[in-house]
Order: structure tokens, then sequence, then C-alpha cells
């Protein structure tokens, strides 16, 4: 069963033996469960949950984010935190959160991209009704983290009007990507009125090939080449990315996962059994993101022969 997140909207209430394990006082609790988005993760069960609550000026807080404790360790959380900066970008300019003065738990969230703003000294032995301990240390001082959402990229399906730019990013990224004695090596000569076909042959036909141009204020930054394949180890369809490409000034910002997000949602959405792709060994930066988004590698060999 792949892992479902889902919005909850209705009973709230009954997730709440899970969400006293990310806060211990059930009034607590209270002051932002109703007013919160509540997120529920699924994995063969419920696994992990999160609110997250809308402080104003822009500000996304998460309130509460709680594990089962029979499955900690496996990155739901970090999947949870994931998805709502996906879904709440371009509507909030970040997220907070406040935890306990804890060294593990302060270097789980710097690894995903959050960073110390500020304390409020004695906050749980003042808003609490008993001792708070976590890891072994008795909390005191509540500690509040930020992590940036970047701005707000749109993904759609390339049209007609977008020849010349996805011309033009394909090249760049062939420029980047082709080095010498490479299988690709060559398909950089290819003139523009090849591109020009290739392009409208794929728009001509979506049930082979997808091609998708990723916007930022409207102006193309990126694109990515989708191939459907049928596959009898997957018992149907599996969705190929061919290429992904975002321009260099433009990277950095979280675009990366926020297409690959896309792209698995798109073939969940249209019935794909499996989503693959192949990466450069020499390139070890895109290994690392890949597997940063819980895609795993395997060793083979990959033949090419091309026909003139």
């Amino acid at each position: 069963m792949a892992i479902e997140i889902r919005l909850i909207e209705n009973n709230k209430k009954d997730f709440l033996p899970l969400l006293l394990l990310g806060d211990e006082q059930e009034s607590c609790i209270d002051k932002y469960l109703e007013r919160g988005d509540l997120f529920a993760l699924y994995d063969d069960g419920l696994r992990s949950v999160c609110i997250v609550t809308d402080e104003g000026g822009s500000v996304l807080e998460i309130q509460n984010l709680a594990t089962d404790e029979r499955y900690q360790r496996q990155g739901y959380a970090t999947r949870l935190i994931e998805h709502i900066a996906i879904c709440y970008r371009g509507r909030y300019s970040k997220i907070i959160l406040g935890t306990g003065d804890v060294p593990g738990t302060l270097a789980f969230y710097a690894h995903r991209g959050f960073s110390v703003t500020h304390r409020i000294a004695d906050y749980f032995t003042t808003h609490y009704d008993h001792p708070m301990i976590e890891e072994g240390v008795l909390l005191k001082d509540k500690v509040y983290l930020e992590r940036k959402l970047p701005v707000c990229v749109n993904i759609r399906t390339c049209r007609p009007s977008d020849e010349k730019d996805w011309i033009a990013l394909n090249r760049e990224f062939m420029e980047f990507e082709i080095k010498e004695g490479s299988p690709w090596n060559g398909t950089e000569k290819t003139p523009d009125t090849a591109f020009k076909n290739t392009f409208y042959e794929a728009l001509e036909h979506p049930e082979l090939i997808t091609l998708l141009v990723l916007e930022e204020d409207g102006i193309p930054i990126g694109f990515a080449n989708l191939m459907t394949i049928f596959s009898i180890w997957a018992h149907g369809k599996a969705l190929v990315l061919d290429d992904l490409y975002i321009k260099k000034e433009h990277q950095g910002k979280g675009h990366g996962k926020e297409a690959m997000a896309f792209i698995e949602a798109y073939a969940r959405e249209n019935g794909y059994k499996r989503l693959q792709f192949q990466s450069e060994p020499s390139n070890p930066n895109a290994k690392a993101f890949y597997e940063s988004l819980g895609f795993a590698s395997a060793d083979m060999f990959f033949f090419v022969k091309h026909f003139s």
C-alpha cells in the first residue's frame, strides 16, 4: 500500500492518542486543534499526524508533529513536513515551530531546513501542569525555529506557444549534461528544426510522452520530459522521468522537490504503477537529491544503440 497523506476536516479528536505524543497536555491541544489544519499520514495504517495553524503575517506554524512510537525513524515525519511545505508555499513565506531544548529534536529540524530564531524562557514549566521530559531532558525553555518557503513555481503541460522556450531549455540542459564520450555525445548538434518537429510530435502523442514546463512569475525556468511505457513486472503503465532541468540561477529554491512531488502525484492520479529514471554516476548531487526523496538506486548496465 502506498503512503497516503490526508487532510482531516472532521472528528479531529479521534486522533488525540497520537497527538498526545507530540503535546502531552490535552488542554494545550484544544487551543489549536479546531482552528488548525490536521494532516494524517497512512502507510498500511495511521503512522503520523501534524497540525499547522495560520499565525497571520504569512506565517504558518507547526503546532504538533507526532509519529506512532512503533514507526518512528522511518521518515514519516519528514514526509509530512515536506508535504506541508509544498501545500502551503505561495500562500506563506515561512513555517515556524516551537519545541523543547533537546539536542536530538533540534538536530532533526536543522537537517530539514529549520534554523533557531529565539526562545521563550521557562515556557514549559509555566504552561504545563506537570514536568515535561523528552529524551531524558527536563523541558524548560521553548525554542523557536523557522524555515523559509520559496517562491511558488507553477508546473503545467507544454503548449504550442512554449516551443522556443522548450528548445532553449533543452539545449541549455544538454550543454550542462553532455560530456565527451557520453552515450548522448553529438545530440546537442541537432538543428532547431529537428527539435521543433520532436516538440510538436510529442504534443500530438500524450499517450506516449508528457512535456512539462516550470514557471516562476510566468517565466519558464525549467522543464521535465515524461515517457510512458508498459511494464510486465509492474503489471501496468510505468512513468519514466527522461529529463528534469531547472536553470542554475533558480536552483536551491526547492523547485526540484516541488517538481518531483508534482510528477509523483501525476503518476498516481493517472494510474501508473511505478516512477523510474536514470541518473549519470558523474552527478553525485543528483543521486543525493533523489535518495533524499525516498528513491532507491539499482546497479544496472545501460545499453544504447543509435539508429541514423
